[in-house]
């Protein structure tokens, strides 16, 4: 497990350290990903990543690496998103059991429909309350660590802000 998190998360991380990205730009890129990883729309975040990191002009590769590292916590925080929605709108929490969406997909598909379609847009509401204030702490911490990861020292000779002009 500690060899397949270093190739996928702390060495693509580095590579771009030492190519030239800004530990803050790459605390921003990796935050993002993290953040729109969890966000509660399945299938949606991979499309979102790609979009929020080419018009701020981020890092494509440290804003998935974010993205992959989320994985595990959408799964986490999939049905508690939901029920603080439903908690925020005083609206009844959602079942997730597949004998219930079977029977209620089975009694009138389009009111299935509605119900989890009503019910994803406030979990979204719930994930969007949480997205900023989250986002700052991880963005702070990574930035920390970041700002502190020995990079090697490049040769003169490779630096680009000495080539001629």
């Amino acid at each position: 497990m500690r060899r397949f998190l270093r190739q996928r998360i702390v060495e693509p991380l580095l590579g771009q350290l030492t190519q030239g990205v800004s530990p803050e730009r790459l605390a921003l890129a990796v935050t993002l990903g993290v953040i729109i990883g969890c966000f509660p729309v399945l299938g949606t975040t991979t499309l979102i990543c790609v979009a929020v990191a080419w018009a701020l002009k981020l890092n494509q590769p440290a804003t998935q690496v974010g993205n992959f590292i989320a994985t595990p916590l959408v799964v986490a925080f999939y049905v508690p998103l939901f029920d603080l929605g439903a908690w925020l709108f005083s609206a009844p929490p959602v079942g997730f059991t597949l004998s219930q969406i079977k029977a209620e997909l089975k009694a009138d598909v389009l009111a299935t429909m509605q119900h989890y379609a009503w019910a994803n847009a406030r979990a979204v509401v719930a994930w969007a309350m949480l997205a900023l204030p989250v986002a700052a702490a991880l963005y702070w911490s990574l930035r920390f660590v970041l700002r502190r990861v020995p990079l090697p020292k490049v040769p003169a000779e490779r630096r680009s802000d000495d080539s001629p002009g």
